[in-house]
């Protein structure tokens, strides 16, 4: 999940440097991602605290869908990054 963060900002920097585009806002995927993993942590503490089967269960689906909430963001971030240096590209002007 740090992975992800990592590598936005290093995209982000990368296109700085080598572009004009700076749309850094932050998409709804990634405020999903955000607070799936925000229940993952308060659960996986509930979890610890309780000791009960049920929090355990609760807290492995929410860890699961946070993973799965991250990969997702992650491919959407990318896609949406690639997708704006594909319509750069296809501009006359950029030529």
């Amino acid at each position: 999940m740090l992975g992800r963060d990592l590598a936005i900002v290093i995209a982000s920097a990368i296109a700085m440097r080598v572009s004009t585009y700076r749309d850094y806002t932050p998409t709804v995927w990634g405020k999903v991602s955000t607070v799936l993993q925000l229940f993952g942590a308060v659960t996986v503490m509930a979890a610890n605290a309780e000791g009960s089967g049920t929090w355990v269960s609760v807290a492995r689906f929410f860890i699961g869908a946070a993973a799965v909430g991250t990969v997702w963001s992650t491919i959407h971030y990318t896609w949406r990054g690639v997708s704006y240096f594909i319509r750069l590209r296809a501009q006359p002007s950029a030529r």
